[in-house]
């Protein structure tokens, strides 16, 4: 990060372009995009994870709240899991793992 703020990688660019202003962007830091990314994970999955419980399976907020913070939690595993591990998961946690969220546009 050292060397970007130098650059100034960071700052406004003083060029006129006809936008109301200029913002200065950011340089891209990888603890952000993962800050960023459970937090758009956790609010995708707090929306919608109940659409993806089997069918007769029971559970509570807090049980849906524990596996939330559960599939957050496997973003900081050292090794990545794979896409059969992901799937055995989701299934022992009565998820399924595999359904489509279709768009249904009905016509009026």
């Amino acid at each position: 990060m050292r060397y970007q703020k130098k650059l100034g990688l960071n700052d406004k660019t003083g060029i006129e372009i006809n936008i109301p202003s200029e913002v200065s962007g950011g340089v891209p830091d990888p603890q952000r995009k993962i800050i960023n990314t459970k937090y758009l994970l956790k609010s995708f999955l707090n929306k919608n994870i109940d659409k993806y419980f089997k069918e007769d399976f029971d559970y509570d907020d807090e049980y849906k709240d524990e596996i939330i913070e559960e599939i957050i939690s496997w973003t900081e595993y050292e090794d990545i899991l794979t896409r059969g591990e992901v799937v055995r998961r989701l299934d022992s946690f009565g998820i399924l793992p595999e359904k489509k969220n279709y768009l249904v546009i009905e016509k009026v």
